[in-house]
């Protein structure tokens, strides 16, 4: 047992080379670097075909890519059919559309066992389409094959590690923590349900944000980091979402991805990824509230199984909203402190100072880096709250904790804060333009109290929408409407001052958050009436949003009142209020998740999710340039200004561009790229930089001296600015890393000090 309590540490190491040492067996094992199958149609001849049959081919495991020349005016597609005796997925990419936008696609392949047949076509989708196939190859990946061999092989080990660290923790910890391990991972499984299948339950914004998974790990591969311009969108013409979007925690499902995982199967580690920080950190937080590791526990499964949150991971699939849930209870536990009364002596008030600055720097970091929307409807409350509660907030030095946490969180965060406010002072984004009249976007009453919803649908503007029906569901759910109720239930009971004072608060700041979610706050009389205040409120674009606010302080109710009960009152009436709202919160989340497993009609399969991360044009329109036009983003051609003026050859790799030009009229030209013209591109000639403006259709253009004849190479790179703020927020982040240790150190010399060389006499 000793020995294996040893090893268990280095386990990870061992696995890593093991998976390495199988990742070079495979790699070398496979040395073919023939095509499986290819057909270029000029070998026969001719320019160009209409349609290109792939005959039977058999193949062993490995992932293979299908790469396809082409021209159309209309819609093609790649069709993959697996062999009749074979389960459906062992050939994991079924149908890919070729798009009339691009002249090019590539598909993957992901074949399970060997000797596995499968046959193909392509062809036209639309009957008056003029399709003209130029070549088709199928190549196996050897490298990724490798890697995705080897990352399972790794995954597999590392399963059975965690299992026996987990099953040894819990034998060796109090009956307690052990109550808390076993029902972490309850929660976290009991949220996941819905994607431990061999398909992705859908939702409105997931193929959005699979394909940002997909850019961040093409812009990895072709040599970025971090990856700023998402090159595949807009048709190959770049899209800023590195820069106006925070993707920081897509980066390790992108990774994946790179080794070969599957774009479902990264989604899918992303959402048990999150499911699983959200439940830890909001029991941490309710636990360090109350006091009570069984009252965070129970709160942590109230929030986590929530309806909203649900409503957020399967219906909406807003990656970047219930990524931001995860943070809030981090930052409820850092207001807490601050602004709790109470005396807790000089050394007390100094550690609590410290966890809330801690707490608030992660907790901001972790909204601005997933979702801005959240930090300022949370920016918005924390206002209200400092204000309603200034006297806690100026005691001592709380007031100070508080400025030097929102300073540290920028100088934290200055890596996306500067591009991000550089992109939106130099450009007009559509985001700029959106409708600041939202209040008809909000949900009815009714709605919110409401425990159902067309788990089918998305939300509907009361303008086009009959009453409730045909609509998500947009309310809190049974158990914290439950909670609700006990608010003010105990508000006129007898229970304690102290007790009475938070729940007052927080009730009355949920209902706060109620009332903005529906259409009757006066949304859009703040805009005639106070412009600067509804330009940060009606941000949110939706009202409903603020559900997200509810939602944390009805759960921080819970976890008070249970701590309480289960401190003043008897073990059985406690016990009754947890479990019956645990069993319902149980109840209502399995329900939830079935309901909408048996009524989508939107999954994403295996087969076709690669078709996500094809070019994309109206997938996302907030960071366009206002004024842009969808239908001329299709254009792929490079343009010139006149006839003098010509193009010898034209090299691109994503966003970059290699081109021979000459220019023969006696003034300047100027060449057209089919890339958005946003900061950051540079022209280099044989003898230096050359001109970069925006064009027509908000194209990169680059002007020509009079004369010139050479090689131009146009690209993207970040200005010095960015690297300078990426290298303080580096910085900031090694420095708060070496105080968090260095406290550590001293916080456990402290409790175990080193014992005297002259201990103290017993007699004495």
């Amino acid at each position: 047992m000793k020995q294996i309590r040893l090893l268990l540490p280095l386990f990870p190491a061992v696995a890593l080379l093991l998976s390495v040492l199988i990742f070079l067996t495979s790699y070398l094992g496979n040395p073919s670097r023939e095509p499986l199958w290819s057909c270029d149609v000029s070998d026969a001849g001719v320019e160009a075909v209409d349609a290109v049959n792939i005959p039977e081919l058999t193949a062993e495991s490995g992932i293979y890519s299908v790469a396809i020349r082409y021209r159309t005016d209309a819609y093609g597609m790649l069709q993959i059919f697996p062999g009749h005796d074979l389960p459906v997925w062992s050939v994991q990419t079924n149908n890919t559309l070729l798009p009339p936008y691009a002249d090019h696609i590539s598909s993957l392949i992901y074949i399970a066992g060997t000797g596995v047949t499968f046959s193909g076509l392509v062809g036209s989708v639309e009957a008056e389409g003029n399709l003209q196939i130029l070549s088709v190859d199928i190549l196996r990946r050897r490298g990724l094959s490798a890697a995705y061999t080897a990352l399972r092989f790794f995954g597999v080990l590392m399963f059975l590690w965690v299992i026996v660290v987990f099953v040894r923790r819990a034998r060796s910890t109090s009956p307690q923590k052990r109550r808390c391990l076993i029902g972490l991972v309850g929660i976290v499984l009991l949220g996941s349900l819905g994607f431990l299948m061999s398909h992705i339950p859908g939702g409105q914004d997931a193929d959005f944000h699979i394909a940002r998974i997909a850019g961040i790990a093409d812009g990895i591969a072709g040599g970025e980091f971090p990856v700023r311009l998402y090159s595949f969108f807009l048709n190959d013409q770049g899209y800023p979402l590195g820069v106006l979007y925070g993707d920081a925690f897509l980066y390790p499902a992108a990774i994946l991805h790179l080794l070969g995982c599957p774009l479902w199967k990264c989604y899918t580690f992303y959402v048990l990824l999150i499911n699983a920080l959200t439940a830890v950190l909001a029991w941490y937080a309710f636990s360090e509230i109350s006091g009570d590791p069984d009252a965070g526990l129970f709160g942590s499964a109230l929030y986590s199984l929530s309806m909203w949150r649900l409503t957020d991971l399967y219906i909406r699939a807003a990656a970047g909203e219930y990524t931001a849930m995860a943070f809030l209870p981090l930052i409820a536990l850092g207001f807490f402190l601050l602004l709790s009364g109470g005396s807790r002596g000089e050394d007390g008030e100094r550690a609590a100072r410290k966890k809330a600055f801690l707490c608030l720097v992660i907790g901001y970091t972790g909204l601005l880096q997933t979702h801005l929307l959240s930090s300022i409807m949370v920016s918005v409350f924390a206002f209200l709250f400092c204000a309603v509660f200034i006297r806690n907030l100026l005691q001592g030095r709380r007031w100070c904790t508080l400025f030097t946490a929102a300073a540290a969180t920028v100088i934290l965060n200055l890596g996306f804060l500067v591009p991000f406010a550089d992109y939106y002072l130099s450009h007009d984004l559509m985001v700029e333009h959106q409708n600041s009249m939202i209040q008809a976007e909000g949900a009815w009453p009714a709605q919110i109290f409401s425990v159902r919803g067309d788990m089918t649908a998305g939300a509907v503007p009361l303008t086009e929408s009959f009453a409730m029906s045909g609509e998500m569901p947009l309310g809190l759910g049974l158990p914290l409407l439950l909670v609700l109720f006990a608010v003010f239930s105990l508000l006129l009971s007898d229970t304690g001052r102290e007790l009475r004072k938070k729940l007052l608060s927080l009730g009355l700041f949920s209902l706060l958050a109620l009332w903005m979610s529906t259409c009757y706050f006066p949304y859009d009389r703040l805009v005639l009436s106070v412009p600067p205040l509804s330009r940060l409120l009606n941000r949110v674009q939706y009202p409903w949003r603020y559900l997200t606010i509810a939602t944390i302080l009805l759960s921080l109710c819970a976890v008070l009142i249970a701590a309480k009960l289960r401190k003043d009152s008897s073990a059985r009436r406690s016990s009754a209020f947890i479990v019956s709202l645990a069993i319902l919160c149980v109840w209502s989340a399995v329900s939830f998740i079935s309901e909408r497993n048996a009524t989508n009609s939107y999954i994403i399969r295996p087969m076709n999710v690669d078709q996500i991360s094809a070019p994309l044009i109206d997938n996302d329109s907030m960071y366009r340039f206002q004024g842009s036009d969808v239908d001329r983003l299709r254009d792929q051609i490079t343009r010139v200004s006149d006839d003098s003026v010509t193009l010898r050859d034209v090299q691109r790799k994503r966003t970059k561009f290699s081109l021979s030009v000459i220019n023969s009229a006696g003034k300047e030209g100027w060449v057209e790229l089919p890339l958005q013209n946003y900061r950051g591109y540079h022209a280099k000639g044989a003898d230096g930089a050359l001109p970069v403006t925006t064009g027509d259709d908000f194209r990169v253009r680059v002007t020509l001296p009079a004369g010139f004849d050479g090689t131009v190479t146009v690209g993207f790179s970040e200005p010095v600015l960015w690297r300078a703020a990426e290298f303080c927020s580096l910085t900031g982040w090694i420095l708060l890393l070496i105080m968090v240790l260095r406290n550590r150190s001293q916080k456990t010399g402290t409790e175990n000090p080193r014992p005297s060389d002259n201990p103290p006499d017993p007699a004495a």
